[in-house]
């Protein structure tokens, strides 16, 4: 399980640092090259994306579970923060590359909590960048990353959102120059406007990443 979590590790180092010399499985010597770095896979904005499944009737999890969900969908019950959460996938794959057990694992989610007064709701989606990334937690963190990115991330009940907590990224403009950024939904801004001086807090965040569980989805088979 962990050895993608190491591949994608280190094709990012590898990557960044050959970009800045220019301006939770297989072994590789040398990061894919990256010839159009204007076109990356973006980690998508989760604001106004609605469920993919209407809930209308469920006053539970396994009420979504059991008549929402459909054959090869995937599904997972986790902790982030104090907020019990399930997360409801389209589809999931083996992390394992078919090594040893199956262990499915999903790069997208929608987030389903219950409300102060017990009542199921809908918080908000989270999508990685493939399956280099697939989703995973720590310490009631949830991490979402990419090519040029991590998130780490969180929840509010009381406002059912799911919040950017930190994120650490690569910035590239036209000519494919790199700028390394922060931004959060809840901290102050870390750098100038979000702007840092290296990639260090990427680093940290990746190195985080590769420790983190990926999350093991269970898949529907009716």
């Amino acid at each position: 399980m962990k050895k993608l979590l190491v591949f994608a590790l280190i094709a990012i180092m590898v990557f960044a640092v050959t970009a800045c010399g220019g301006s939770k499985a297989p072994e590789t010597t040398a990061a894919p090259e990256v010839t159009e770095p204007s076109v990356t896979e973006d980690i998508p904005d989760e604001e106004g994306i609605v469920p993919a499944i209407d809930i209308a009737g469920c006053n539970t999890f396994t009420d979504i579970i059991d008549t929402k969900l459909t054959d090869g969908m995937g599904y997972a019950q986790v902790k982030i923060g104090d907020t019990e959460v399930l997360l409801v996938s389209p589809t999931t794959f083996d992390n394992n590359l078919g090594e040893g057990e199956r262990y499915d694992a999903a790069v997208e989610a929608d987030v389903y909590f219950y409300d102060a007064d017990g009542s199921l709701m809908y918080m908000g989606k989270v999508q990685a960048g493939g399956s280099s990334y697939p989703l995973a937690i720590k310490d009631g963190k949830l991490y979402v990353g990419n090519n040029h990115g991590m998130k780490i991330m969180t929840v509010d009940p009381e406002l059912a959102v799911v919040l950017i907590e930190d994120e650490a990224y690569i910035e590239f403009d036209a000519e494919g120059n790199e700028t390394y950024c922060y931004r959060s939904d809840v901290n102050e801004a870390k750098g100038d406007d979000g702007v840092l001086e290296d990639d260090t807090l990427l680093k940290e965040y990746l190195t985080a990443y590769g420790e983190a569980e990926v999350i093991k989805f269970d898949v529907v088979a009716k």
